[in-house]
């Protein structure tokens, strides 16, 4: 953009000081022969001190052309002509402005802003061994993540910090060895709740920024992943994940034009799919020589999910992803090598949404490598 023959500059600096201090501690007591309990907590402390400096680089120029204006009375009928005279650029100071950083509406913006979070966090698990294969536990855990300050202002009004983020998880599972350690079984299903969870966004006018605020979302899963020797050359896995997330409280920013039908109450997790599933197949041959040749296929399937906060109707759509891979390892094991296929299919996958492109009205998007093959080598010294 023009900006009296000299480059459109806009900028923030920002500076930070941060500091953390924590402590933990773990133990586990044995009630019985069978069962364990275990506690641990963790103390955390942070502080931090920031500050945002940014200021109109660039000027407006002002001028009139002049010429008559005509005068009217309050019926809208002509009564006269105003002559103004003509003022070239120049007389009237030209304005600070700029477009990519609000600034809350201040030409020459600095702020220093500082804060401090602590927190206890901690996890009790119990287990019982029901045999030396079987194991069942139930634990219940808390996280903690520091609060913080937004690199700019996004609009007049809005806080430029954010608040800490707090998870609880409560879990149940299941990890078991059987058939004389040839198969591996584990399952668990969970719930977590994440209050003030830190959501990035694109917010602000005219030309949005990334900013972070705080929602509470909730979810419920469940897990179960097998891995089974079915001979002494054939290897089989295989997990799926079911998650059902939703936010629960969105903050919702009207000094930046939001408003309630801005809110994500009720909608999905960004990036969460509810369904995952993925198998594998591995078979191993041992060569006369000493050698041996390992051939590897897995697939995977994930389902839809939302792309981006920005835009939750940009859902990213469910997709399916099969790799490939043979490969000889020499006798001495310094020597391999082996011939790959990744999404061997050649399917056309978008990975996500979003990007500082989205800023100015773009699409942007990632998406998953094509087909591609390849063949390695090593040598270990």
């Amino acid at each position: 953009m023009g900006n009296g023959g000299h480059p459109w500059n806009e900028s923030v600096t920002n500076t930070g000081d941060y500091r953390s201090a924590a402590i933990y501690g773990d133990f586990t007591w044995s009630l019985t022969d069978k069962m364990d309990l275990t506690v641990g907590a963790r103390y955390t402390a942070d502080e931090k001190d920031f500050t945002i400096q940014s200021a109109y680089q660039n000027t407006l120029p002002l001028a009139l052309t002049g010429g008559d204006v005509d005068v009217l009375d309050p019926n809208g009928n002509v009564i006269g002509v105003l002559p103004i005279p003509a003022v070239p650029a120049g007389v009237i100071p030209a304005q600070p402005f700029g477009m990519a950083f609000n600034n809350n509406g201040v030409a020459d913006l600095y702020q220093e802003l500082d804060d401090s979070w602590s927190d206890i966090s901690g996890r009790i698990v119990l287990d019982y061994r029901w045999n030396d294969d079987v194991m069942t536990y139930v634990s219940l855990s808390e996280g903690f993540k520091a609060g913080g300050f937004n690199s700019f202002s996004a609009a007049p009004g809005i806080d430029p910090s954010f608040d800490q983020e707090d998870v609880t998880n409560f879990e149940v599972g299941l990890k078991s060895s059987l058939f004389d350690n040839r198969m591996q079984l584990n399952t668990a299903i969970y719930s977590y709740e994440y209050d003030n969870l830190q959501e990035l966004d694109l917010v602000g006018a005219p030309i949005p920024n990334y900013y972070l605020r705080n929602a509470d979302a909730e979810g419920q899963g469940m897990e179960v992943e097998v891995l089974w020797a079915a001979t002494d050359n054939l290897m089989l896995g295989g997990n799926y994940s079911l998650l059902d997330t939703e936010y629960t409280r969105y903050e919702v920013l009207t000094a930046a034009g939001e408003t309630e039908d801005d809110s994500r109450v009720g909608q999905p997790r960004v990036g969460t799919p509810e369904n995952k599933f993925n198998l594998m197949a591995e078979y191993s041959l041992d060569l006369a020589s000493g050698a041996n040749i390992v051939l590897r296929g897995d697939y995977n399937w994930t389902d839809e999910r939302v792309g981006t906060i920005s835009d939750p109707s940009r859902v990213v759509e469910d997709y399916q992803l099969m790799n490939l891979r043979a490969g000889w390892n020499s006798a001495s094991d310094r020597y391999s090598a082996a011939l790959w296929v990744q999404n061997v299919t050649d399917e056309e996958i978008a990975g996500g949404y979003g990007g500082t492109g989205a800023a100015i009205g773009a699409s942007p998007a990632w998406r998953y490598m094509p087909r591609m093959y390849g063949a390695d080598f090593t040598v270990r010294f």
